[in-house]
């Protein structure tokens, strides 16, 4: 992803405006909040060639939301909204137990026809 000094210029600059909180949102909380991490992923993502951990992702989120954090059972349930919205990425988990964020263009289907 570069040097740590163009991460940290990048993580300033990534910060989240308006971030969506559950007093704003209330019981649509986890959908709006699925919608910003959708958006929010797409550069992180691009950077890493279409994939992260979810930890990673989960770290730069919050470090992006400033004051008002998310906590891990939140990410885990806006990731889960994925599937129902038209968003192009996924959550994948490995047999390893690891999880990760990846851009739909990057699932081994696509892989498999793109060859």
């Amino acid at each position: 992803m570069g040097s740590k000094e163009e991460m940290q210029d990048w993580l300033l600059s990534v910060g989240i405006v308006s971030p969506v909180t559950k007093e704003s949102a209330g019981a649509l909380y986890h959908q709006q909040l699925s919608r910003q991490l959708a958006d929010f992923v797409r550069i992180p993502l691009e950077r890493s060639g279409g994939m992260m951990n979810l930890i990673d992702i989960y770290c730069l989120f919050n470090r992006a939301r400033g004051t008002e954090l998310i906590s891990p059972d939140d990410l885990l349930q806006a990731c889960s909204l994925w599937e129902k919205f038209d968003v192009p990425v996924m959550v994948r988990k490995f047999d390893s137990g690891v999880m990760v964020v990846q851009n739909k263009s990057n699932s081994d289907e696509e892989v498999i026809l793109s060859s």
